[in-house]
Parts: C-alpha cells; structure tokens; sequence
C-alpha cells in the first residue's frame, strides 16, 4: 500500500502540492469511501515530420496530456477550513531552460492563500485578469519575498507574467477538499469521501469538462476511469 502510495505521488508536482495540503488535518468522516480511477487520451496527435504513414512511425512535438485535476461536486454545505499556511507556486527554469509556474496547474480550497516564489535567475513581474483573481505584483528577482493572494471565491484563475509572454499558470479554486491531481500516468484517488452522491468531474485547460454522477458508499472505493479525446492543436480554445 505504501509503494502505490508513492508511485501515485512520484514526480508529479500538483500531486506532491496537494500531498502537503493534506496535512490540514481534515478530519474523515465516519462513513467515506474512496474515488480512484485513470484518464486515457485517445486520438492521434499531429505529424511533425515527413515519415510515411505505413512506417507506423508518429513523431509529434505535442506533449502528452498532464495537470488535469479531478474533483467531486455535491449539494451539501462548504464551509470548509482551508490550510493555514499558504501553498508555494515556484517561478523557475525547466529542463528546457524556460520560465515557467511549478506546478503549472494547482487546485486549491476556497480560501486558500497562494504564495509565488521567485526561484528563477530573471526578473518577474506577474499579473491575473481572472474574475476571482486581479492583481498585478510588483517586479520580483530570485530571493525577494514572495507574493500572496487568498482566493475568496470559486472559480479559474489565469496567471501571466507581463515580462515572459509565454509564461502562464492556472489556479483551480474549488468549493471543498475532495479533489486530486493525475500522475504521470494519469492515475487520480480522492480518498476519504463522505458518502453520498455527487458529480464527479474531470478538469484541463484544453479540454472541456467531463462529469459523471456516482454515489460514494460507506466504505471501499468506486472506481472511475474517463476516456478523452485529444484536442486539435491548431483550432482555437473554448
């Protein structure tokens, strides 16, 4: 059980965001099941190169599909506690020398307080124009004090830096603590779910949003796997 544990939270950073947020401490309730399953992408991505299509040979400079966030939504109440300390986005360089948010996608409990550490050998200068985040922080360099914004409300925040326009990052705001990232293989698990019924939903900035209604019982797990299509690169986002 410990080493699918860690198979589930190796590498991945929403995953090892969300692990640290599991320390709240949120108490489980006497009767909750869990929520486990996988995302398969099916489609074909785009040729990049020349090779003929009877090689079965498919180059492509797509990557796969990663960050999604997998999240349940039910009538009942949600007031929930979020964590008392803020949760760390980093600014730094990736294996491909670029700027980027680590992690690129991060969803967080309502009323969480976001912190973006610059770690990066540049200057950043971030902003959002979401509906439940504006804000433009001031200039940082590697070593400045990091910026913070507490999401008071539900809902998708896009953030940019105005230096780097090909930086971008996503804070997911959700309405309780029953979410989870992917790992690398896509795999998710939300344990310790009340039962209950719920809409359980599969979250990607490229893709649009899948629900399934399940009914979590009082113990063990259901098991949901989703099956998506991999988006056209070249139409135009939703």
């Amino acid at each position: 059980m410990l080493n699918a544990k860690h198979d589930m939270l190796r590498g991945s950073p929403i995953m090892l965001c969300l692990a640290a947020a599991a320390s709240l401490g949120l108490a489980a309730a006497a009767a909750a099941g869990t929520v486990r399953g996988q995302i398969q992408i099916t489609g074909n991505p785009p040729r990049t190169d020349s090779a003929p299509a009877e090689t079965g040979i498919t180059r492509t400079n797509q990557p796969p599909l990663r960050d999604f966030v997998v999240f349940l939504e039910s009538e009942t109440g949600t007031n929930f506690p979020p964590p008392r300390t803020p949760v760390t986005i980093q600014v730094r360089r990736d294996a491909n020398n670029n700027s980027v948010f680590s992690p690129h996608v991060l969803p967080v409990l309502v009323g969480t307080t976001v912190e973006w550490r610059n770690e990066d050998t540049v200057y950043h200068k971030l902003f959002s124009l979401s509906e439940v985040a504006m804000f433009e922080f001031p200039l940082s360099r590697e070593g400045d004090d990091p910026h913070r914004w507490t999401f008071a409300k539900p809902g998708r925040a896009d953030v940019f830096c105005s230096i780097y326009a090909n930086m971008s990052g996503t804070v997911l705001v959700l309405e309780n603590p029953w979410f989870t990232g992917t790992d690398y293989r896509n795999n998710y698990l939300i344990p310790k779910v009340p039962a209950g019924n719920y809409r359980l939903k599969v979250w990607h900035e490229r893709l649009p949003i899948q629900t399934r209604e399940i009914t979590v019982p009082e113990q063990g797990e259901v098991r949901v796997d989703f099956i998506l299509n991999s988006p056209n690169p070249a139409a135009p986002a939703k």
